[in-house]
Parts: C-alpha cells; sequence; structure tokens
C-alpha cells in the first residue's frame, strides 16, 4: 500500500480552519479567488477542499556535492514543511504550505498559484497506477532539489527506508529530457543529478 507521509486528522482540520479564516478576512491574494472563480464563475465565493498532504523533504546542492552516497535516506532532509493540495470543483486551483517539526501541530505558511499543484494531482495519479507493482507499505514525501528547481515525490519502503524509489514532477530546463513517468532508484536519480548542472545560485528550499 502506498500513502502519503502526512500529518494528523486534527492537525490538518486546525490548518483547513486557518487557511478558512484567512480568506474570510479578505488576506488571501487575489490569484487564489481568482483560482478558484476561473474553475467555477457562476459561484460566489467557491468553496474548496484540503486533499492530499505531503512532508516536504530537501536534498541540498552541499549534500549532492560533499556526501560519498547516493542514497536519499542519508542526504535528504525533513524541512519541517508540510505541501497541502487545494482542489475546488474536481480540480486542483492552488496549494498551501504549512511549517511543523512533525505531524501534530502544524501552522499555515502561505498560499500559492502555481502549475506545480497540477502537476502533482497527475504526478498522484501515477503513483496511484504504480501501486500494483510494489510490495509492502511505502510513504510517499515530497522532495525539493533547489538546485534543480526540481520536485519530485520520493516513495521510501516503509520495512527499509534504502529501498525507495523517485519520480520526477517538475525541473529545471537541464533535467527536460528526464522522464516525467519513469520511477527511478534513489541511487540512479542521485546520479543523474550530479551528472546535471546545477542551477547557479540556489541552494535552499522555498
Amino acid at each position: 500500500m502506498i500513502k502519503p507521509e502526512t500529518a494528523s486528522t486534527t492537525a490538518l482540520e486546525k490548518i483547513a480552519g486557518e487557511i478558512g479564516e484567512f480568506i474570510g478576512q479578505g488576506q488571501a491574494p487575489p490569484f487564489f479567488s481568482d483560482a478558484l472563480h476561473e474553475l467555477n464563475p457562476d459561484e460566489g465565493m467557491p468553496s474548496y477542499d484540503l486533499t492530499d498532504t505531503f512532508a516536504v523533504w530537501v536534498l541540498d546542492e552541499e549534500a549532492l556535492s560533499t556526501k560519498r552516497t547516493s542514497s536519499l535516506s542519508e542526504m535528504a532532509r525533513f524541512a519541517e514543511r508540510w505541501h497541502h493540495q487545494i482542489r475546488q470543483g474536481g480540480e486542483v486551483a492552488v496549494y498551501a504550505r504549512s511549517v511543523g517539526s512533525d505531524g501534530s501541530d502544524l501552522s499555515f505558511q502561505q498560499l500559492a498559484q502555481s502549475e506545480l499543484a497540477r502537476s502533482i494531482d497527475q504526478a498522484i495519479s501515477l503513483v496511484d497506477t504504480y501501486e500494483k507493482e510494489l510490495a509492502g507499505d511505502w510513504l510517499v514525501r515530497l522532495l525539493i532539489v533547489p538546485s534543480y528547481q526540481a520536485y519530485a515525490f520520493w516513495l521510501v519502503n516503509q520495512s527499509s527506508e534504502k529501498d525507495s524509489k523517485v519520480l520526477l514532477i517538475e525541473g529545471a530546463e537541464q533535467l527536460s529530457g528526464v522522464s516525467r513517468t519513469e520511477f527511478f532508484t534513489d541511487d540512479r536519480f542521485v546520479e543523474l543529478l550530479r551528472r546535471t548542472r546545477p542551477v547557479m545560485g540556489l541552494s535552499s528550499a522555498s
């Protein structure tokens, strides 16, 4: 079975409430309501659903360039951030981010409009299809590689963190030739990055 590395139900309810309060106070940026209205222009303020949530992990350029391993479990770090997909009318419009050192207590951080939300939604469908090829229980993390402007799903076998797969979701132009439908072993993904020139000046997650 594949499932997201996600937060507790109580924490997610809190985040949904904080987003609702943020919107209700008129603090949401124009793109948020515009994006939701675009999906359903006949409604007043369209409702939305907080759907899939993923723990955010980061693979820094320093780890890529200095560590002598290709294992993500030894290189990536938990960013203490959480990514939340927001869906309205059956489609993903925007996403939210929250912060929290574990999944029991999160604090709303930001809303963002980006094609990333739709790309992640498409990748979720690929992961669902891939599930039948995997035995055992797997966690899905959102992996960010800032120096390549890359976002990927990192599937971790709960029986052994060293057994993992990576699905690239988005990346810089240097990664344009890399498949968005192939599930790489983590060591192959890391070696692919090391053979590719990074984007200069980017070294931390946003």
